[in-house]
Formats: structure tokens, sequence, C-alpha cells
């Protein structure tokens, strides 16, 4: 074999014959020349540059390279899918539709979680923690038979500048105890405006002398049944003829004396004795008002009257006082929002819807409402129009929750009958009314509490932006960042390119 190098020819012979020193010699430099001439003329590979993720397509606008190259560094799961060359068009379809479904999923399960953070925030659980309870004492409240004190008729009208004739008497003493069902049966009376009908009542009130067992003080308030006394109740002040009359609006809260009970002490027995009246007797709520729908009692002179009565009593925890109205689904008393008290309650705001309606067909407030600027006060014929629709004007609690907003309470009580029993005296007893109302301390109380929060809702929408998305907070950053500084930053450099290339 002949091997020409450089112009120099070389002869191989057969390796396996026999060479002299000479020829091995000649054969080892030929292969050394052979090697240097093959690092001389070899192509020197220059290395790869490494590529972080997919190639993208290349886009012919500007904007669409953005977006491209939003795209394609974006952590959102997919969307690098959408910008990879050398895809077929039915992978991009499939890429695009599940991304779609993907998102439009994400959006309809963060819609059902915000839509459960307003409405489904909340539960009332039970706490049988009864050991540590501390239960308010109810309100009670009296109204006499006989609400007029007859013998002060001539001082009365004549303050009024009115004849003291049997139709005014017999005016009065129907007035003094009507209610919605007899208002049909008021007589025809226009000696005196109606507006002042309440004021001539205020001063025609019974002297009721009574006493309690633990001498507790009652005070006179205005309601549907006329005037009434009232024990153990801090909002009594509200439904006051004077604190109508002197156009007050000062908001009264909980005095730390109020009377309350716990375990130790969890005998809640009073007794009240009515010595100059016949009464009709109801129990309700501490910071409620009175309303004619509430369950009555009557106790005649010469009889007693027990009544032991169930209490459920609901509060709210500190998680739910910060939530919206319509979080809750319930109101604080010092919300407000009524035009006839200073505070919130439900009979409050029942009562005040009724006399809404009464107004709407009517035309006027009755005689016992507070009165309003602007609104007259029912006259005989109008409070015989009361009576002619008052189906219509009754409304029921889900209407007047409809109708004026009437929510329930966050913290309140509701008492139920559990024994009731009347007794009548022996003549030769005391010529008394006698009351004995006696809540049987709960085992058990009812409490709101939040159960979905605005962390849960925030970890819902995670959880499923994660699921549906691969995505996460640096996501919507992301989202952000190419929304707002990266597409200053861009616009910019293409201006200042453009700019360059107009100079040169």
């Amino acid at each position: 074999m002949n091997v020409k190098f450089n112009s120099l020819e070389i002869k191989f012979e057969n390796p396996k014959i026999h060479k002299t020193p000479d020829e091995k010699f000649q054969m080892i430099y030929v292969r050394e020349l052979l090697s240097e001439g093959r690092l001389a003329n070899r192509v020197e590979r220059l290395p790869s540059p490494v590529l972080m993720g997919m190639d993208k397509i290349r886009a012919k606008t500007l904007m669409g390279k953005y977006l491209v190259d939003f795209a394609s560094s974006s952590s959102i799961h997919g969307l690098n899918h959408m910008t990879a060359p050398r895809r077929h068009i039915i992978e991009r379809f499939l890429a695009a539709l599940f991304i779609i479904a993907a998102l439009a999923s994400l959006i309809l399960l963060s819609l059902t979680f915000w839509k459960r953070y307003q409405d489904d925030a909340i539960v009332i659980v039970l706490n049988h923690d009864y050991k540590h309870f501390t239960i308010k004492a109810p309100g009670v409240v009296i109204c006499p038979q006989e609400n007029v004190n007859e013998a002060i008729f001539p001082q009365v009208f004549k303050k009024y500048g009115l004849k003291d004739t049997i139709e005014t008497r017999n005016f009065f003493r129907f007035i003094s105890n009507a209610t919605y069902e007899t208002f049909n049966q008021t007589p025809e009376f226009n000696a005196v405006d109606s507006s002042k009908w309440l004021a001539i009542l205020n001063d025609l009130k019974p002297n009721v002398v009574y006493r309690t067992f633990n001498n507790s003080k009652a005070k006179w308030i205005v309601t549907e049944r006329g005037f009434c006394l009232t024990f153990n109740n801090y909002i009594s002040p509200y439904s006051s003829f004077d604190y109508w009359e002197n156009n007050s609006w000062t908001a009264i809260s909980i005095p730390p004396e109020f009377p309350s009970y716990n375990y130790l002490k969890r005998e809640i027995t009073d007794q009240i004795r009515v010595k100059t009246h016949s009464v009709m007797l109801s129990i309700y709520p501490a910071g409620d008002v009175v309303n004619i729908k509430q369950k009555f009692y009557l106790c005649k002179r010469l009889s007693i009257v027990t009544i032991d009565v169930l209490v459920f009593e609901i509060n709210s925890s500190d998680q739910v006082t910060q939530l919206s109205l319509r979080q809750r689904k319930c109101k604080f008393a010092e919300e407000g929002g009524l035009e006839m008290w200073p505070t919130y309650s439900l009979n409050a705001c029942r009562l005040e819807c009724t006399y809404k309606q009464i107004r709407k067909t009517c035309y006027c407030y009755p005689h016992f409402a507070r009165p309003t600027p602007g609104v007259p006060t029912c006259n005989a014929a109008q409070l015989r129009c009361i009576a002619a629709n008052w189906t219509q004007i009754s409304l029921s609690d889900k209407k007047a929750a409809e109708e004026c907003g009437c929510i329930p309470n966050c913290n309140t009580a509701r008492y139920v009958e559990a024994s009731y029993s009347s007794l009548d005296l022996k003549e030769g007893s005391p010529n008394e009314a006698v009351v004995t109302p006696t809540v049987i301390f709960p085992t058990d109380k009812y409490e709101r509490k939040q159960i979905f929060g605005f962390n849960d809702f925030l970890a819902s929408v995670g959880g499923a932006a994660g699921l549906f998305l691969g995505a996460s907070v640096i996501s919507f950053v992301e989202i952000f960042y190419f929304a707002t500084l990266r597409l200053y930053w861009y616009k910019l450099k293409i201006i200042n390119k453009v700019k360059q290339k107009f100079n040169n």
C-alpha cells in the first residue's frame, strides 16, 4: 500500500512481513505526521446554546410578539402549548379548548365560593356549656283592663277644652282599650282633633298600685293595647309618651346593673301583685318592644296566675359582628335603620311596617304610633278604615321581611310557654291580681358562628386555580406585571428603536 503525504509517497508493505528497524521508524514517523494533519484540518465546533422551556412561534406583529412572549413564559399551565412551533392545528384547537374549559370551570367555582361566602357564611350551633351561661331577665308587660281614671275626667277634659259629657267619656273609655279588631266600633267624635287623643289618654292613665318580689320599678309605655306598665325593659323609654313628646332620639345602652342569672343563681322567679286592677300580662325579650301579636294572659283580681316559660336565647360570636348584613342575615340593635325608634329590633321593624301599611291604605298613623311630622293621626272614620282593611294591612312575617326588610336580631331571646295555671282565691283573700312568671334556666343556647370566612374563600379559589390551571398568586402577579410595567417598558423599547432607525 502506498500513502502520499505532503508530496512524500511512502510505501507500506504487509505488516505481517518482517520489517527492518529503518522501516519501522519510517512507519511511526508517518503515523505522527498523519495525526498532526488531521488535527490541523479539523473543523472546530461551537457549543450549542442552552434553551429553557419550549421553543415559541414567530409572531408577525409587535403586540403578537409580546403576547407570545407572555404565553411562553407564564407559569399558567397550557399557554406555552399555544405558542409552541410545529404543532398541528388540531393540537392547538384542543389546547385552546382545554384552557377555556379550565378557565370557565375556575370562574364558575369561584362564583360558587363567593356566593357561599356572601350567603352561607354562618351557621347556628348549640352551646351545651350551661354552667357558664348568663341569662338576662325577661321583660314583663302588664296592661290594665280599666285603662282610664274616671275620677279625673272633669279636670282633664277642662284642660283640653272639652265638655264633660257621656259621649266624651264613652269615647275615651273605648279608645283607651281599642285594638285593630275593635276599631270598626269606633264612635264618631269630632270635639277634639285626633292628634291630641294620645295626650288626653296619657293624662287619664289609671293609678295602678303594685309591688314586686324584687322591688323592680315599672314604666309606662304606649302599646297597641293602649298605655301599659313594663318591667325589666331597658329600651322602654323609646315607647314612652314623654320620650315622644320631647322628640328625643337618644340611644340607651344596657345598664350594667340589669338583672341576669347564671347556673349558681338560676331561680328566675318573680312575683307581681297588682292591688287595684285586673291586667293582661305578657313575657317578652328585655331589649324589644311590645307587639300585639305576642301572647297575653288575663289575670283577674282575686286570682293567682303562674306561668313557666322556656327561654331560647341566640347570641353571635365576635366573628359574626365583622360580617356584612347580607352575610350574617341579622341585625344588631345599635345598627338602627328604623324611622320611629333609635334602635333596631324585629318587633319594632314589624310594628313600623304595619304602620306604613296603615298609612298606605288609610292615609294616617293610629293614635298609639309615634307622632311623625307630615303624617296625620287617624280620626274615627280612618280607624274604621283600618278595621275594614285589617286583613290586607296585617302582614305575615315573610311579607314584612320582603316589604320592609325586617330580619331577626343577632342577639335575642324567645320565650315559649311550658305551663300555665290560674287559681281563683276565696272571698276574704287580698283583692289582688297575683302573677308569678318563672323562667326555666336553659341547658342549651344557640350561637351564630362563622363557618366559611374570607380565608376559606381564598383557599378554595386557590385550590381550584391550582387544579385547573396550575396557577398560584405568582401567576396572577405575572399577569399584572405583563399588563403594566412590562408592557410599558416594551413600548418604550420599541419607540427608542424607531427613533434610532429614523435618526440613522
